[in-house]
């Protein structure tokens, strides 16, 4: 399952759920609330995890960063992992994850591999 979408692409990677965004796009609600759909029609309803690459990205409106994907009731959430390449990208995701009380665990990556490992544990751990 994958939709190409003018600022990203989104889909399923072995039961995980990936949002790569296009490089110089700029995330507002709408983009959002496609994410949080595209989310819900993916997962069925079950509980999962999810990977965003947001490496490429231009920039997030401040509507946007309000935005609480996490209070969605078709969202089941057990963890997500945000994946970067720069210091300060680190630092501005880290200060938007300690403003906003996200119920599920999230981190931050350089590697996919690694955020994907990650949430392979949880996932296993959370069946359990």
């Amino acid at each position: 399952m994958e939709k190409q979408l003018p600022w990203g692409k989104m889909y399923l990677q072995n039961g995980v759920f990936i949002c790569d965004i296009a490089k110089g796009a700029h995330i507002d609600v709408a983009e959002m609330d496609i994410w949080a759909d595209t989310a819900a029609e993916f997962s069925a309803g079950q509980p999962f995890t999810f990977v965003v690459n947001l490496s490429d990205m231009k920039s997030v409106s401040k509507e946007a960063r309000r935005l609480k994907v996490y209070d969605d009731e078709r969202l089941h959430i057990i963890a997500g992992a945000i994946q970067i390449k720069s210091v300060l990208s680190k630092m501005l995701a880290n200060f938007f994850l300690q403003m906003n009380k996200i119920p599920s665990p999230i981190k931050i990556f350089n590697e996919r591999e690694k955020a994907l490992a990650w949430l392979a544990n949880l996932e296993k751990d959370y069946k359990n």
